[in-house]
This record gives structure tokens, sequence and C-alpha cells, in this order.
């Protein structure tokens, strides 16, 4: 498998001479010149205007035409009528543009193609000579594929992003549509050439699907501008793809394998690198998945405490600041007691850059125990999580008989959270006992936030955890969510242990709920914030206070301590994205 990648290798254009301007003869208008200035473009055809060529003539000012069909003969441009220049005085404003069209130009694709249109537009003072000099109207783009990747491409499709409405023949000016242009098919070119015309216009892309043996490569250009009669090469090259999950089916493969099940050849090694004996693996794209993929998708690591069986993912997990979404119901195999994308994380363990998005998880009847759920893990051992991001997702539970203990991120944390959060996250379930980030914290939550959680289906819960226990911290934190309707509620912890460290920590002012709902703790170290996200008592903004304690703090911690932006609705954040 390859991947394919575009890199811009030149941009050129070259200008046009000045008109030639020559004494006339009476009043009658006198036309020459049937040159193409030297573009640069390959494989142009025309590089004059011929005897018999046509062009459509158009002119305001000290000569009026509309669309005058001129007949290039003899060395000028004839009409079957003599032009002539009216009294006006006034300079003569003039287009002329190849090939002749009888009627409105309008006619400028075929095939979902742009037709190649010769043009030139001038000014020239009144009684004088007109002397024509033509450029293309159209920019044109040239995809050039290497050798060894032309030899495996079906075909190319290609969908600008810009497509003409409409063209001012007086003027040129071209009026672009709001919609893409046409998608158009490229068959295989044995030379490796693709070539094709785009409208002259800023802030344009092309969206391409390169058909392969190997199958489909989608590929979009950095928007640019494009402008009339310049060239634009692109190269297709082969780059050695780099190890890593870029499917839904790698990914479900990978979710199988490291579980040590065998899955259709597939191998472990093509997901990770290794060094110094930790194997890390790497997400390449955002990946969304259907059901059915989803209906194939493993909890990574299986941990279970009815049975006593323990496999937790001991190695690194990079997500690289990806996405996974619309998982629903993961596979769940039977004997498993913590639910989530990752059932069990190692204390070695990392997970980290990862964005999980419209997640759902539901508990099925067929577990008649107790159990543990989290977005992204069931249990964390002691492993690192960091910048990680729980967005719009559901965890529900159709088993009322039993109880279910939940987190956004994590059921049950013994290691470090750090630059995290979760947004938008429904705990579903009348037998269910909550926590924005995790449902029991025994270590450290650093540096995240929990908002907008729907926690009315709970009989408890606590906005940042549910239980605080051994030395639980969480430092630098804020919780921003609607009063829930259950009272046994605390915004940063429901129930308190006695080494708990609240350090740093806010929670709306206008809530009517506890910091902690049970538990004696100090409270010195907790503030409220107003509605416009302005610390009460100090006038400084929550997003410079959770800064300034970074700032403060950075070389206490091994990892990057992430500084924090201005979201939606100036609600901070530390991964702000649509």
């Amino acid at each position: 498998m390859k991947k394919i990648i575009i890199l811009i290798l030149l941009c050129s254009t070259i200008g046009c001479t000045e008109e030639q301007c020559l004494t006339p003869i009476g009043n009658r208008v006198v036309i020459t010149g049937n040159q193409l200035q030297d573009s640069g473009r390959s494989g142009e055809e025309k590089h004059t205007l011929e005897e018999g060529d046509p062009i459509s003539f158009f002119s305001q000012g000290g000569i009026e035409a509309n669309n005058v069909q001129l007949t290039y003969s003899n060395g000028e441009w004839q009409h079957e009528n003599i032009l002539k220049w009216n009294e006006s005085g006034e300079t003569a404003i003039l287009t002329a543009y190849y090939p002749y069209a009888a009627s409105a130009i309008t006619d400028f694709y075929e095939n979902g193609q742009l037709k190649d249109i010769l043009y030139t537009h001038q000014e020239v003072e009144y009684g004088r000579r007109i002397t024509l000099q033509f450029g293309h109207l159209f920019s044109k783009v040239t995809f050039e594929a290497e050798e060894n990747l032309n030899q495996q491409i079906k075909h190319i499709t290609f969908t600008p992003s810009a497509r003409i409405e409409s063209l001012d023949p007086f003027t040129g000016e071209i009026t672009l549509t709001d919609t893409p242009a046409s998608t158009f098919q490229i068959a295989n070119q044995p030379d490796g050439i693709y070539s094709f015309l785009i409208p002259p216009a800023e802030n344009t892309s092309v969206h391409i699907v390169l058909t392969t043996e190997q199958g489909e490569q989608t590929l979009t250009t950095s928007p640019q501008t494009f402008e009339s009669g310049r060239q634009y090469n692109y190269h297709f090259i082969i780059k050695e793809k780099e190890k890593g999950i870029y499917t839904a089916e790698d990914f479900i493969a990978f979710t199988h394998l490291i579980n040590g099940m065998k899955y259709n050849e597939r191998s472990l090694d093509e997901f990770g690198t290794s060094e110094n004996g930790i194997t890390t693996y790497y997400l390449r794209n955002d990946i969304t998945f259907n059901e059915e993929e989803s209906m194939k998708v493993q909890p990574i690591g299986i941990k279970s405490r009815k049975f006593g069986k323990s496999v937790a993912f001991e190695n690194i997990f990079d997500g690289q600041g990806h996405c996974l979404s619309g998982l629903h119901q993961i596979m769940t195999p039977q004997d498993i007691s913590h639910h989530g994308l990752f059932s069990d994380i190692a204390s070695t363990a990392i997970i980290k850059n990862l964005t999980i998005k419209d997640y759902v998880y539901a508990k099925p009847s067929s577990i008649d125990y107790y159990f543990y759920e989290g977005v992204l893990a069931g249990y964390n051992e002691g492993g690192d999580i960091i910048n990680c991001h729980i967005q719009s997702c559901t965890i529900g539970n159709d088993n009322a008989g039993y109880a279910g203990y939940a987190g956004g991120i994590t059921a049950i944390n013994e290691g470090c959270i750090l630059n995290s959060s979760v947004s938008d996250i429904h705990f579903l379930g009348n037998n269910k006992i909550s926590g924005g980030l995790c449902y029991e914290n025994k270590n450290s939550i650093v540096n995240c936030y929990a908002t907008q959680c729907d926690f009315d289906n709970n009989i408890m819960a606590g906005g940042l955890c549910y239980n605080s226990s051994g030395n639980g911290e969480l430092i630098n934190c804020y919780l921003h969510t609607s009063p829930p309707k259950t009272t046994k509620f605390g915004a940063f912890t429901n129930t308190a242990g006695s080494n708990l460290t609240l350090n740093q920590c806010y929670y709306a002012e206008d809530s009517n709920f506890k910091p902690v709902y049970k538990g004696a703790i100090n409270l010195n170290h907790i503030h409220t914030f107003t509605p416009d996200f302005i610390v009460t008592g100090t006038g400084e903004s929550l997003l410079d206070a959770l800064n300034g304690w970074v700032d403060n703090n950075q070389k206490a911690y091994d990892f990057q301590l992430l500084n924090w932006q201005a979201g939606d609705e100036n609600v901070p954040c530390i991964h702000c994205q649509p």
C-alpha cells in the first residue's frame, strides 16, 4: 500500500506586451494582430490565430460593437460591414474572444471540463489603429504522475471548487457560482500528464480521487489564487506508507490483534514502531465508523474482576490529533467488567492526542453483574491519558437491575489525565453513578475540564469525578454544566476522601450545587466564575487564570501543559475544533 501526496512545484506566468498604436486611415477602424502571448503553457496547439479564424468582438466608447464577428484575412480583422469610430471622441474599451460565439458566451463546459477560450481586453485611444494580442482566459492546471505511480493509475477524477456562472463579455469579468464545479474523470495517460482548465479565482482548490490498482486515494490541493493565462504544475509522487492505522478496517484488525486474536492474515507490525521494548501505535487518519464496522471493533485490553482476567494495553497509542467518530456498541466479550474503547490501560501505557466523537455505548442486557464504563477506558491502572477529548457521546444502561459506574473519559483512574476534556456527554440509566471525567479518581487530573454533561438520569454524580479516593488530586480544572436533577451532586467530586487535593479549580457561581457533595476538604483553592467567565472577586478572566497556572507550573511536569484558548461563546478549551 502506498500513500500519495501532492507537492506544488511551480507556478509561472507570462505577461502581455504593450499594444502597438499606429495612425488610423480616416475614421475606419483598423484592427490587426493575431499573436498569442507566450504563456509557457505546455501542449498548446495555437501560437497564432490563422487565416479564416473568426472572433467575437465587443467594444464600448469610441467604437460600439456587441458580439460582432471579425474574421482574420490578409493581415487584418475584417467585418462584412466597415467598423468606424463614432463621433464621441472617447477611448474604445474593447474585448475579443476566440472561438466566435454566435450568441452570448455561456457555454463554458464540455463533458464537465472548461473549454479553452482566448481573449484580449484593451483600451485604445480614439482614432488609433488597434493591434490585438490574445491570451488564455482560464488557468491551466497540470498534474504529473511519476512513472512508477502512473503505471498503477486507472483513472483520476477532479472536482475544482470554483465554477463559472457567467461572463461579462464587455469586460471579461467572470462571476462564480456558490457550488463546486462538476466532477470529471481523466483516464490513465501514458505520459503521466493530466491537464485541465480552471477559472481564475481566489481561494480555489481541487478535490482529487486517484484510483489505482490498490484502491482509491482522496486528496485536496491547498487553496490558492489562480490567474488567467497562467499554468500551475503539481506532481503526484509515491511515498512509502508510514506504519499506522488509516481505515476502519485497519482499526478493527488492530483491536483484534492487540488482544492476541488473529485477523485476516494481518499483523500488528503494520500499525506501529518499537523502540526500547515499547511500541507506539499511530492513528494516521480521522475515521468514521458505520454500524456494521462498529460491531467488529474489540475493546482494547480485557479487564474482568468477576473472572480474575486482565490483559491490559501496555504500550503507546498516539492519535496524532485525529478523531474516531460514530463508534456504536463495540463488541463486548461476556466476561469483562470494565468497558470502553480501551477496557484496561496498564501503568506503562500512554494514550495521547486522540478525540472520540459520537460514541454510543449501551451495556448489553446479557451482562448480569456490576460494571464500569468510560468512553475512552473502563480502567486506567496507572497509565497516562494526555490530550484526549470526548465529544457528543452517550453512555447508556439498558439493564436497570445492576449498577453501572461511568466516567466520560475513564471509569476508574489510577494514573494521570492531563490536558483533556469531555463535552456534551449524556449519562443515561436510572441506576447509574457517574463522573464527568471519571467515576473514581485515585491519582491526578490536571489541566482538564468538563462542559455540558447530562447527569439528569443519574442517582448520584460528580461534575469532574464521582469519588476521589487515595491521593486523588484535581488541579487547574473547571466545570461548566447545567444543574442536574439529582441533588446528590458535587461540582468537582461527589464524595471526597481525606487526602483529596483540590487546587485552582473553578465552577459557575450561579450553580445551585456544592463544590463537593460529601466530604471535608480545604476550600481555599476553589473559585467560582461569572456567566461571562470572569473569576469571582478577582476580575481576572477564567482563561487568563487557567493559563497563569500553566505558565507557573510547567517545569513540574514531564509532559507539556497545553495553554487554554477561547472557544465558542468564550468557553475556555484545551482543544478547540469545529
